[in-house]
């Protein structure tokens, strides 16, 4: 396909986060960075499994050598959805709902772009039908998550000099590009923004994880109080079931110190992330695509631990728990003075009736 006047390229973009087996270096310490021939195995693996889905037609390398500094060369391919399997869901207006079938993908192992033809009046809604199917067929081949925004709703649009898209549908960014071969457009737009797009995911996904971790944390805190109320309901005397919850209550505490900690490891990755996008990423080409309010909204955690407050709740039940077992150690060191003082009584009774 090429980009003629009167036609725009429509790309949007968005982020499969892949969870990938953690590699160790020769010293057997842990490391994300994968070495080309575990990298050309994994993609290997992902191509295969996109030809065979039966989906995805010309899958071909972006580039014909891998870019500096990138072990996962980009794959493009094209996805044919005739327009009476297209989800209608996404079609927010029917007047300038695009009648294509055919979208370009790119996909680098995490970033997803997906790219439409369409007129200059219209939009090609389709990529986000696109998405989902591009997300199910990954789903098959290895573990991803999808990391919003995906699709970011500004796109960028490129047009031929002697087009111009109407001022309500400049959506993003608009480029005038002399280039007609598609694949050359989405290879130089790859060029300016793949590298600073995967680190805005990252920071993204570094987001996600601290929030998930959170919520993770605030119901181990609440399970834990709220087994220490329903304690005080239970009769002291029942000792076995003191003892199988004090064992229990333990274990929920060291869960939830242990979760602190991550917390606060994630939390600092992540602010090592932010401070680092907003300084270089925000200054390069990604920046007519991500604003500030994308970095805070996207970028930034949502939810926060009180960890004084945790710690002063996780604190208060282990005190509850050592009054607990001080006093069953003092029963037990009662109920064995009574014992012992009963043989001893019953020996000399014996004793002296010999």
């Amino acid at each position: 396909m090429k980009l003629v006047d009167g036609k725009k390229l429509v790309v949007y973009f968005g982020c499969f986060f892949e969870d990938r087996p953690q590699m160790e270096d020769e010293t057997g310490n842990g490391t994300f960075e994968h070495d080309q021939k575990t990298t050309r195995t994994h993609r290997t693996k992902i191509i295969e499994g996109i030809m065979k889905s039966g989906e995805a037609q010309n899958v071909s390398d972006l580039y014909v050598k891998v870019p500096f500094g990138q072990l996962f060369n980009p794959i493009i391919f094209t996805m044919h959805i005739p327009l009476s399997l297209q989800n209608p869901v996404y079609v927010v207006s029917e007047k300038i709902n695009s009648l294509t079938e055919d979208f370009e993908c790119v996909f680098d192992g995490n970033l997803i772009l997906i790219a439409g033809l369409v007129e200059v009046d219209k939009l090609p809604f389709g990529v986000f039908d696109v998405r989902d199917r591009v997300m199910e067929m990954l789903r098959k081949i290895v573990k991803v998550k999808s990391i919003a925004p995906c699709l970011h709703a500004r796109p960028i649009s490129f047009v031929t000099e002697n087009s111009q898209i109407p001022k309500n549908l400049a959506l993003g960014y608009v480029e005038t590009t002399k280039t007609m071969d598609l694949k050359i457009l989405l290879r130089k737009l790859y060029d300016e923004v793949g590298y600073n797009l995967n680190d805005f995911y990252e920071l993204c996904y570094a987001s996600d994880e601290i929030d998930d971790r959170v919520v993770k944390i605030e119901a181990l805190l609440g399970r834990l109080l709220k087994s220490m109320s329903e304690s005080f309901l239970t009769s002291w005397k029942q000792t076995l079931t003191k003892r199988r919850f004090t064992k229990e209550r333990r274990k929920d505490m060291i869960n939830i110190l242990d979760e602190l900690t991550q917390y606060q490891l994630h939390r600092s990755g992540w602010k090592r992330l932010y401070l680092e996008f907003k300084a270089i990423g925000l200054q390069s080409h990604v920046s007519k695509l991500i604003d500030d309010t994308d970095l805070e909204f996207y970028g930034t955690p949502s939810l926060t631990v009180d960890i004084d407050l945790t710690t002063k709740a996780v604190d208060y039940v282990r005190s509850e728990l050592e009054g607990y077992s001080r006093n069953w150690y003092t029963l037990l060191s009662a109920l064995g003075g009574a014992i012992l003082g009963s043989i001893i009584t019953l020996l000399v009774r014996t004793i002296l009736k010999i």
